[in-house]
């Protein structure tokens, strides 16, 4: 009986936590004309959550693995206000750089705070003019 009890608690507590794995994900389809340098795609995230800390990743959907580590991106996240809040240049290849099943995920930032109340604004941008990926299908933005 105990057992069973204990196993009932573990269950409910691995599925109530398994429902914040991913807070936000947007993806814009770029499989039609690829993505230009001079396009930043822009993702509205809605928080309405000021003291939780997520993680922000920036996925790249592809169909052929780089093969040179030149592609880079610049992130930038603006308040609701107005307020610049977060900018980053990066090269895919800087660490922790995840590649699984056709994605590369870039971890961008760790315990990032949303401290206002309001949709933010993150902009991301190819960072150079050639494209070394062959097809990009998408990208997409996530917070966890």
């Amino acid at each position: 009986m105990i057992r069973r009890l204990l196993l009932l608690v573990v269950t409910v507590s691995v599925v109530l936590s398994c429902d914040r794995m991913c807070d936000f994900e947007e993806f814009h389809d770029m499989s039609v004309g690829g993505w230009r340098s001079d396009e930043p795609l822009y993702f509205h995230y809605p928080n309405d959550d000021t003291n939780s800390t997520f993680s922000l990743d920036v996925v790249v959907e592809t169909e052929q693995l780089p093969v040179t580590d030149t592609l880079g991106m610049e992130i930038e996240v603006i308040s609701p206000d107005g307020k610049k809040v977060f900018f980053e240049r990066r090269v895919l290849f800087g660490g922790g750089v995840r590649f699984r099943d056709g994605e590369i995920i870039v971890p961008v930032v760790r315990s990032a705070r949303f401290p206002v109340k309001g949709t933010y604004l993150i902009a991301v941008r190819r960072a150079e003019d050639a494209d070394v990926f062959g097809n990009i299908k998408a990208v997409g933005v996530i917070l966890r």
